[in-house]
């Protein structure tokens, strides 16, 4: 449904229709918003260059039930399609296609049998690498996730994700569907995430 909202342009209200966020029609190829437009653009100049890296690191101390944890981090990425998001030109024109990459996958270091300093060393070299490496936006996947074994009982999670599919709200949703999905699935209890009524594509659309 349509609706109208007010707005003021100087002294002066018009009435302005108010289009509400739909889920599009079924197809592969959409449309980028307009944040996406700009990123694709700069990404263009210095496609060698890491400009739109982001990362989020976690130290965890404690028992990590390791299975539950990637069952957390595939469900999670099943259910967000931007993560199998690629980003093309064709025909003088741009477009994000689902489903044309990858899902990422949650990779695991163990580092338990080096030596304390050089645990930390491999991790620090390893994760400036990771996030310092350029994603190619027409291949996927966009996302890297890595958890590493520090010794028993403390782990890192690192994730390093181009920021054209990911942002610090998409933060908040991801962190929290993980962690509620690992907390049912180290209990042996299935997750109870709710559905999702739209994607950041209906938004691009929209």
């Amino acid at each position: 449904q349509k609706r109208l909202i007010q707005t003021t342009a100087g002294d002066r209200s018009a009435p302005v229709e108010e289009i509400p966020l739909q889920p599009r029609a079924e197809q592969r190829d959409f449309p980028l918003s307009s944040a996406q437009e700009r990123m694709w653009f700069n990404h263009q100049w210095s496609p060698e260059r890491p400009l739109y890296n982001e990362s989020f690191a976690i130290q965890i101390d404690g028992d990590v039930e390791l299975d539950a944890l990637r069952q957390s981090f595939d469900l999670v990425m099943a259910r967000h399609e931007i993560f199998t998001i690629t980003f093309h030109s064709e025909e003088g024109r741009l477009l994000q296609r689902i489903g044309s990459g990858s899902l990422p996958r949650l990779e695991t270091r163990d580092l338990r049998e080096l030596e304390e300093l050089r645990r930390e060393a491999a991790y620090e070299a390893e994760s400036r690498r990771l996030l310092r490496e350029p994603f190619r936006l027409d291949q996927g996947p966009l996302f890297r996730a890595s958890l590493w074994i520090m010794s028993d009982g403390r782990y890192r999670l690192l994730f390093v994700m181009h920021h054209i599919i990911f942002d610090g709200w998409s933060g908040g949703i991801f962190f929290r569907e993980l962690f509620t999905a690992y907390s049912a699935l180290a209990a042996g209890r299935q997750p109870e995430l709710p559905p999702l009524r739209t994607q950041y594509i209906d938004f691009a659309v929209w």
